[in-house]
């Protein structure tokens, strides 16, 4: 195994440092990357001689899959700690050669600028790395924005052919009591504004071919335009619609009978506005 030289050594921000799986290399471990779980190990100990300077990197594991690893770069305190914990058959020799390349590297015997490597230069080559994944990402964001635009205008063609049925005078009646009693004439979907005359409107919330009391509510006029043409905005709000219909059908059943599925468009309309 060759033996430990000053070109081992790169500048790691103020100082020089040996990268781990060299260290490993040259004490005989017998799976390189066991020498990372020794470092963890004796991460304290380590601390206690400067920073555990490490980078993320991907790595291969066959079949083209690859999986992230923590490398480390040690400083020559480090560097000795880890000799002496690995108790491996090399390890006085390996102690004796870090020693050495590492006061050749304080003497001013320094390594070839193309094989020094700085803070700088990891970033660097990090990001060159993972520059094609930011631009996956970037194109897929691209993509969804586009999927969300053609939602919204099939939603729109989808409401020019079906044909919109108006809700009947005793569903009418049930969604403003609802409003009144529950809510205080304030619109159930934002909370702000108030209902008044003329300034509200019934929203079909699940279609608007379907005119049942358990299919729409009683909302401002501004609410009601933005579902309208906000996909994201009407997907928010159904929790607020679950909860008028809740309240409607405790006012129509009573608490006892008023449990069903929120916002099931099967819920039986039949006769529910009786009671108005």
């Amino acid at each position: 195994m060759q033996s430990l030289v000053i070109s081992d050594l790169r500048q790691v921000g103020d100082e020089p440092c040996v990268h781990d799986l060299r260290l490993a290399e040259r004490l005989v471990f017998g799976r390189h990357r066991n020498i990372r779980q020794l470092i963890e190990r004796n991460r304290p100990a380590l601390e206690r001689h400067g920073p555990l300077l490490h980078r993320t990197a991907m790595v291969e594991i066959g079949s083209g899959a690859k999986r992230e690893t923590t490398e480390y770069w040690l400083n020559e305190a480090q560097a000795l700690l880890i000799c002496t914990k690995s108790n491996t058959a090399v390890a006085e020799e390996v102690t004796s050669e870090v020693i050495k390349i590492f006061i050749a590297w304080r003497r001013g015997e320094l390594a070839p600028a193309s094989q020094q490597v700085t803070i700088a230069a990891i970033s660097e080559l990090f990001n060159e790395k993972f520059a094609p994944v930011h631009r996956e990402v970037a194109s897929m964001r691209l993509e969804i924005t586009e999927v969300q635009k053609n939602v919204i205008f099939i939603g729109k063609r989808i409401d020019d052919i079906v044909p919109r049925r108006d809700f009947p005078k005793e569903a009418q009646k049930q969604f403003k009591c609802v409003a009144t009693d529950k809510y205080n004439d304030v619109c159930p979907c934002c909370h702000v504004v108030k209902l008044e005359a003329g300034g509200y409107q019934f929203d079909h919330y699940l279609g608007r071919e379907l005119n049942g009391p358990e299919h729409g509510w009683i909302v401002c006029r501004k609410c009601n335009l933005r579902m309208a043409s906000d996909a994201t905005f009407k997907a928010s709000r159904r929790s607020h619609f679950e909860v008028f219909q809740d309240l409607r059908r405790m006012m129509v059943f009573g608490p006892s009978n008023a449990k069903s599925r929120r916002g099931s468009p099967t819920t039986p309309s039949r006769g529910q506005g009786e009671l108005f």
